[in-house]
């Protein structure tokens, strides 16, 4: 009888720190998903302004052309430019949404119907 009551309380104390030992794991889980998500959300920030850089030196470039002051290379540069600046805004976006997602499923609030999935 002795025997078993160590063994129950022994039980006990593993699982107690099984718990804990969860409770830690999520809550680390839950972390990185919301820092995940602000940095997401930075680069969103910066891809954004930098997009809107290109489009103005694009805006800029293509009337320097026009007007005969840039070669056909120099706009080519710049289109390319502005087309790997959309590129990184769409990413960011796309990772953002990733991120947000991540941390629904972190918090155990993801489902079909949440803003992470249907925007």
């Amino acid at each position: 009888m002795l025997f078993r009551s160590a063994a129950s309380h022994y039980r006990q104390i593993q699982a107690q720190a099984q718990l804990e030992q969860m409770t830690a794991a999520v809550k680390l889980q839950v972390r990185e998903a919301y820092l995940n998500l602000v940095t997401a959300r930075q680069r969103v920030d910066v891809s954004r302004q930098a997009q809107s850089q290109a489009d103005e030196s694009l805006r800029i470039l293509q009337n320097r052309y026009e007007e005969g002051l840039a070669t056909i290379t120099d706009l080519l540069q710049v289109e390319t430019a502005h087309t790997s600046a959309q590129k990184n805004y769409l990413n960011a976006l796309f990772d953002y949404r990733l991120s947000y997602a991540a941390l629904e499923l972190a918090t155990g609030e993801l489902a079909p119907d949440s803003a992470a999935v249907t925007h």
